[in-house]
């Protein structure tokens, strides 16, 4: 009796292991599918994010270009260099030079040369009579001037010869100017506006 109950279960246990196969079969396959969706879905995400950063970037990428080169264009175009003087005052001395000025003119000093004689004076008219006492006496007495009739000696300086002496003109140092200091007004450079130089 015991073999019988053996035997009556084994179809059970059998139909139980056949069961879970299937079942473990059909867990399998809907995980492969779920699989499959995942990667599928990670693809498609993967496809539209690398799709959308090609695109952005490209977007990005083509704004910036445009707009640089617009911004360069409109720099280039609207600013034209309107070039200025750079004006200084440059002061220049005056010019002239130096040369001797005459204060006193060269001349000559003539100085007389005096030496002591003898001489005879009249006793009446106190006249020098040196050259010609006989002559004076003779006269007076014709004439009746008994006062003229004697005479002395004396000594006197008398000038025997002159000295020139040469005196050579007084000068002094003087400038003269030729040119009196001016200020010129000159251009040194250009600048524009914007602070470019040339």
């Amino acid at each position: 009796m015991k073999e019988t109950e053996s035997n009556i279960n084994m179809p059970e246990n059998s139909t139980s292991s056949n069961d879970i196969n299937i079942n473990n079969t059909n867990k399998n396959n809907s995980q492969s599918s779920s699989s499959n969706a995942n990667s599928n879905t990670s693809n498609n995400n993967s496809s539209n994010t690398s799709s959308n950063t090609n695109s952005n970037t490209s977007s990005n990428t083509n704004s910036n270009t445009s707009s640089n080169t617009n911004s360069n264009t409109s720099n280039g175009s609207t600013h034209t260099h309107s070039w200025n003087p750079i004006i200084e005052q440059v002061h220049h001395d005056e010019v002239g030079h130096w040369e001797d000025v005459v204060v006193t003119p060269a001349w000559t000093e003539s100085i007389p040369v005096y030496e002591e004689r003898e001489v005879a004076i009249c006793n009446g008219c106190g006249a020098d009579i040196t050259s010609n006492i006989d002559k004076h006496m003779t006269d007076n007495i014709l004439a009746g001037n008994m006062a003229c009739t004697g005479w002395h000696t004396d000594y006197k300086q008398i000038q025997v010869g002159t000295n020139n002496v040469n005196h050579p003109a007084v000068t002094e140092k003087k400038w003269v100017v030729d040119k009196a200091a001016w200020t010129e007004t000159v251009t040194v450079g250009h600048s524009c506006s914007c602070g470019a130089t040339k």
